[in-house]
């Protein structure tokens, strides 16, 4: 827990502190996120993560159902083409084995990002890639959180309805490489496919 809630505390430490550079010619940018997360990869065949009170408990045959995503990003946009910003997402999910057997989870993924909008001809509809680096944290009910390097691409589209306001879909590939603590498993990438939409408020000078 304590891994997750270190990364929503530094997200929120810069959404706080963002206003202060909105003077300073950069677009302040706050988006309430919503939509689902895809768990695209199976987790290795056999790994054991520990329990809070400090016992191996092993899983076999396990896959992360997929869920609804909640969460939220702050960004900081100079000019029409740069920006860059930070996110954090939640999944209330499940674990279900092959047994059958479900452990209640949460999935957190969050980092920081680096996005390029891409010409378009109209101002209305702005594409944009982007890419990230942050981490990704498996907090299994009764076990130890499980905290991954966690790295993304995406792509998505920003629908301008006001000079302040647009509404953003975007898809990313969360990707992080799942370390079992069994040393006969091997490591297994994840790739969980992140869908949402939210709508993104602007403040500061480059706001038109």
């Amino acid at each position: 827990m304590l891994s997750y809630m270190k990364g929503v505390a530094a997200i929120t430490l810069m959404l706080t502190g963002a206003t202060g550079v909105a003077a300073q010619g950069l677009e302040v940018e706050v988006t309430p996120m919503v939509g689902g997360q895809l768990f695209l990869a199976d987790l290795p065949g056999t790994f054991t993560l520990e329990s809070e009170a400090g016992s191996p408990v092993t899983f076999n045959g396990a896959e992360i159902e997929d869920a609804l995503a909640v969460g939220g990003r702050v960004g900081l946009l100079h000019g029409r083409h740069l920006g860059i910003g930070a996110t954090v997402l939640y999944s209330p999910t499940s674990l279900t084995e092959e047994s059958g057997a479900e452990t209640d989870m949460g999935v957190w993924v969050y980092g920081v990002d680096a996005t390029y909008f891409t010409p378009s001809p109209s101002p209305l509809a702005q594409p944009f890639v982007l890419a990230g680096i942050g981490g990704k944290t498996y907090d299994v009910d009764g076990m130890d959180p499980e905290t991954d390097l966690m790295w993304n691409v995406g792509a998505g589209l920003d629908l301008q309805f006001h000079p302040r306001a647009a509404l953003r879909l975007e898809a990313r590939d969360y990707m992080s490489l799942f370390d079992p603590a069994v040393e006969t498993a091997d490591e297994e990438i994840q790739h969980d496919l992140g869908l949402t939409a939210g709508f993104r408020f602007a403040i500061g000078s480059g706001s038109q």
